[in-house]
């Protein structure tokens, strides 16, 4: 979630080391900005990195949440299912990455390993605070990298963003 470097290294890194040997694996990047979604998709290009890569746009609400659309999401998924998911993004006001998890957990395995980038920042502390209330999530704690990453596991992907 927000494309940008973290996109181009991961698709590097995957392809380095068993990306480009299965068909089995993908990467999805959202980004709430058109012109930064075409920027990576050009650098994508550029790196011959463009395969099996999507960047998907997800405009953000007036409260600066992604409006993801489920059925795009889907149809690039099929069958499979995410194995992590990176959030950094969008970019917003305090809190504006609460509902983010929640709302790709349906598209998660169980056990799906989760990480939350600027944990350190006031507004994703909060959301750590809110996801430790959530049924179908665990948040493990902070890993002390840069601004802080959060991280933890999707434990019922069905269920997640029902209150205890």
């Amino acid at each position: 979630c927000g494309a940008g470097l973290s996109t181009l290294v991961f698709a590097r890194g995957f392809e380095t080391y068993g990306f480009g040997s299965s068909n089995s694996r993908s990467l999805v990047s959202l980004e709430q900005n058109l012109w930064v979604k075409k920027a990576v998709e050009t650098r994508l290009q550029g790196c011959g990195l463009e395969q099996r890569v999507s960047v998907m746009h997800s405009p953000v609400s007036r409260g600066g949440e992604y409006q993801i659309d489920p059925n795009q999401l889907q149809a690039h998924l099929g069958s499979k299912k995410v194995d992590w998911v990176v959030i950094d993004g969008p970019a917003g006001p305090d809190g504006c990455r609460a509902s983010t998890l929640p709302s790709l957990a349906q598209f998660c395995r169980l056990g799906a390993r989760w990480f939350l980038d600027d944990a350190y920042r006031d507004g994703e502390l909060e959301v750590l605070n809110q996801w430790t209330g959530l049924t179908g999530v665990v948040v493990d704690g902070i890993y002390p990298i840069g601004k802080g990453l959060g991280t933890g596991i999707v434990t019922d992907p069905g269920h997640v963003g029902q209150s205890h």
